[in-house]
């Protein structure tokens, strides 16, 4: 039966080395070291290029929030007066900003922010542009979302699918479909409007 990979991947996601997890046709879904890259790179926008930032994760055997970890760390490396003063995997901490790397956690995060009184001195970057987090982004609760694009990962997935079934056309080993940031000065834009998730 074909296989094809979407939003995670199995093992490293390399599908053409020999592994144990090398079965799927393809992965299709976000790079995400890439996006935790520009999450850190927007966030050190965000402060001015200086801070002291904490990264909450969630389960640190799921491939793509590790993916957006180790690219979040290798972002925050770039700007040589931001500090990652903490990872931890769920667990509330603040400093003068924070990360998430899903919106479980980000959920969570902007809400003890708002209750310490703390919104808008500490920044809150994240993945995922559900509408309960697009409307904390519009109240200044949220800084900046990182909007994944699941539609156009399904569509892709069905489309190289039927490619393969039909025609037997090689899918390539990875594709993958961008992402859309989210801040306060494009929340409403027209255009910015089909990357929110519903």
């Amino acid at each position: 039966m074909p296989v094809i990979t979407v939003d995670t991947y199995l093992g490293d996601g390399d599908y053409t080395k020999p592994s144990n997890y090398n079965f799927p046709l393809a992965y299709i879904g976000t790079d995400n070291f890439l996006g935790g890259q520009v999450v850190a790179g927007q966030l050190a926008l965000l402060l001015g290029g200086k801070g002291k930032v904490f990264l909450e994760n969630t389960n640190p055997d799921v491939s793509s929030v590790m993916g957006r970890e180790l690219g979040f760390r290798a972002g925050i490396k770039m700007f040589p007066d931001m500090e990652l003063v903490g990872v931890e995997y769920c667990l509330d901490v603040q400093e003068t900003a924070v990360a998430q790397v899903n919106v479980f956690s980000a959920q969570g995060a902007y809400q003890a922010v708002v209750t310490a009184g703390l919104e808008g001195a500490v920044k809150i970057a994240t993945w995922d542009a559900t509408e309960i987090l697009i409307e904390a982004l519009k109240r200044g609760e949220v800084d900046l979302i990182l909007a994944q694009m699941p539609a156009e990962m399904g569509a892709l997935c069905v489309e190289w699918g039927v490619k393969h079934l039909t025609k037997g056309a090689e899918i390539p080993k990875k594709v993958i479909p961008g992402f859309f940031v989210f801040t306060q000065e494009n929340v409403n834009d027209p255009e910015a409007q089909k990357y929110i998730y519903k």
